[in-house]
């Protein structure tokens, strides 16, 4: 009797490892681009909002007027006492703002007084996939 007992796999098991590797991989794969893309749309939101903390706290700190300026055209920003920053051109952006702050149809600007209140309005970021939209609103 010549029985064999060495290790090993079979074709079949080797078919089948390969095939529920290949599944997980086409589950797993087409999301990650989006997780990026939803991770990106987030951080530019964090950098608006600090953007406008920022001039909320110089208006406090000077106890004078600051004003947070937004182009949706140009696609870009300025805090008060700040330097204009890009909005990326993967990301959408619109304003809401009263008509007083209202420089033209794109562009407007956020007032913070000193005591800390504001003009009102907000920001609304979204992804240009149909990702997610972000909004930020102040007042």
């Amino acid at each position: 009797m010549n029985t064999s007992t060495e290790g090993g796999f079979t074709l079949i098991e080797l078919l089948v490892v390969l095939t529920i590797v290949a599944l997980l991989l086409a589950i797993v794969t087409p999301t990650a681009p989006r997780q990026r893309a939803d991770a990106q749309l987030t951080a530019d939101a964090h950098d608006i909002a600090a953007a406008l903390r920022m001039t909320r706290s110089r208006a406090i700190v000077t106890n004078q007027s600051a004003v947070f300026l937004i182009d949706v055209d140009r696609r870009l920003y300025r805090p008060a006492g700040g330097s204009a920053r890009n909005v990326p051109q993967d990301i959408r952006v619109s304003l809401y703002t009263s008509q007083d702050e209202a420089q033209s149809a794109a562009a407007g600007t956020i007032r913070f007084f000193p005591d800390g209140s504001s003009t009102g309005g907000g920001i609304g970021l979204a992804g240009r996939g149909g990702w997610d939209m972000t909004s930020l609103s102040i007042g």
